[in-house]
């Protein structure tokens, strides 16, 4: 393929779309920024090793939005060039621009990253508790393990808003609570919820193609009682434990069986101690089954509990 003006001529041995690519793009709620995704399959590479973790090559993303404004990942020798009105300058891909990437496997697994979140609620008594979950913490626990709430016999209903004294405490007025979207906290595979002596809720939904074990590790916070839910049955994660290289943070692992389609996972905590609340969720492998899984951190069409 030959692209050519009087300015210069670009040749090309093949030019096609990528068969089995898909793409994928959000700006971001300001306005002032985007994300771009592309998966692509590993055949239109044909002489790379297999893209497993730790292969490491040069790569460059290239978009022109709005026709005319176009806009390099990378540009490490200032090559690339911005030209949006010639040919062979747009179709040329400068590969002194590019720059170094690594593969990430998913010998790690993959931490569950989008979440639900509701809360927070407390309700008549909680005003005599405080950030810390004092002062009495033994008395904290036996009154956020005797109590329920909504969430507890409804499951997640986003459309549902909640109100009155069982969001009241210590804490400045709630006048409502709702299920919300909410992401782990940057540099951390955990979300962070509100501080002491609150309880909290949160959801999140993984897609199995049949039946398959997965294994996981649930994470927590110091002095939180946190218990996770698959598909409305009572997880038994066992005993959490200091996870070896993270500070403060409690791991419990255990192996949870999905079936085929959606499934949610559900979570309810609260702290009385090292305030904020935080938890959640990495799925361990095997790496075959997890490269077949999808997440969602909004309730699915299918997904169980959605209303």
């Amino acid at each position: 393929m030959t692209y050519a003006t009087p300015v210069g001529t670009a040749v090309f041995a093949h030019v096609a779309p990528v068969a089995g690519a898909e793409l994928g793009y959000a700006v971001d709620p300001d306005g002032n920024g985007f994300v771009i995704a592309a998966a692509l399959p590993a055949a239109a590479f044909p002489r790379l090793p297999p893209p497993a973790g730790g292969l490491r090559t040069f790569v460059n993303f290239e978009a022109t939005l709005g026709g005319h404004n176009k806009f390099w990942w990378a540009n490490r020798d200032g090559s690339a060039s911005r030209e949006t009105f010639d040919e062979p300058t747009e179709a040329r891909l400068y590969p002194g621009s590019w720059a170094p990437a690594e593969f990430k496997g998913l010998d790690g697994g993959v931490v569950v990253q989008n979440w639900m979140t509701c809360g927070p609620f407390g309700g008549p008594g909680v005003e005599r508790f405080n950030w810390d979950g004092g002062p009495d913490k033994a008395e904290t626990r036996r009154f956020f393990d005797a109590a329920r709430y909504p969430p507890d016999g409804e499951g997640v209903n986003p459309a549902a808003p909640y109100a009155g004294p069982q969001l009241q405490g210590y804490w400045p007025k709630v006048s409502e609570a709702r299920w919300k979207p909410a992401a782990i906290a940057d540099l951390d595979t955990r979300l962070t919820f509100g501080t002491g002596a609150q309880l909290w809720y949160a959801a999140t939904w993984v897609h199995a193609p049949q039946d398959v074990t997965v294994d996981c590790a649930f994470r927590t916070s110091r002095m939180a009682e946190v218990g996770f839910w698959l598909n409305g049955e009572r997880v038994d994660t066992g005993t959490f434990a200091a996870a070896a290289g993270e500070a403060g943070v409690l791991r419990a692992d255990k192996p949870l069986r999905l079936r085929q389609g959606w499934n949610e996972i559900r979570l309810r905590g609260y702290c009385y101690g090292y305030p904020p609340l935080r938890a959640g969720l990495t799925l361990l492998g095997p790496a075959d089954a997890l490269w077949t899984l999808r997440l969602s951190g909004r309730p699915p069409a299918s997904a169980p509990g959605k209303r």
